[in-house]
């Protein structure tokens, strides 16, 4: 059973919740702190991107934090990547994204395939995951 099941179904405390999902205390811990730093400051206040976020930290539970915290981009960012990268993590979409940067979709599909290849991965998912876990080691720090 997920993480935000659990919380939906009323396992209020870590040692519930990792009771009823099978992990440990640590690890459910960990989740449940990124879960309410979104639901207290928010990733964006657009809708699609908070289900995004929590799309994402419900594939946290099986995702291994240490591949994620080991990508290291090949290259700088461009400018214009470094104003994609947020708005990818923040849920928007290629039209959104493309509105709010006065590019074309296409401008930002290549953006996209330029940040994955950097990256040296191959999910969107994958990149929101490393931008995510980016934000809160900064945080962290």
């Amino acid at each position: 059973m997920p993480i935000l099941q659990a919380w939906v179904d009323g396992y209020k405390t870590v040692d519930e919740m990792a009771s009823v999902i099978g992990k440990n205390t640590e690890t459910v811990r960990k989740l449940r702190t990124e879960i309410t730093s979104v639901l207290t400051e928010g990733i964006g206040k657009d809708p699609i991107a908070k289900a995004v976020t929590f799309a994402l930290i419900h594939l946290t539970e099986s995702l291994n934090f240490e591949v994620i915290d080991a990508i290291r981009p090949k290259r700088q960012f461009t400018e214009r990547e470094i104003a994609v990268i947020p708005l990818i993590v923040e849920g928007f979409n290629n039209g959104q994204i493309a509105d709010a940067l006065s590019l074309t979709r296409w401008e930002v599909r290549r953006s996209k395939n330029a940040i994955l290849e950097n990256l040296g991965v191959d999910s969107i998912y994958t990149v929101i995951a490393w931008g995510f876990r980016s934000v809160m080691r900064r945080r962290e720090s």
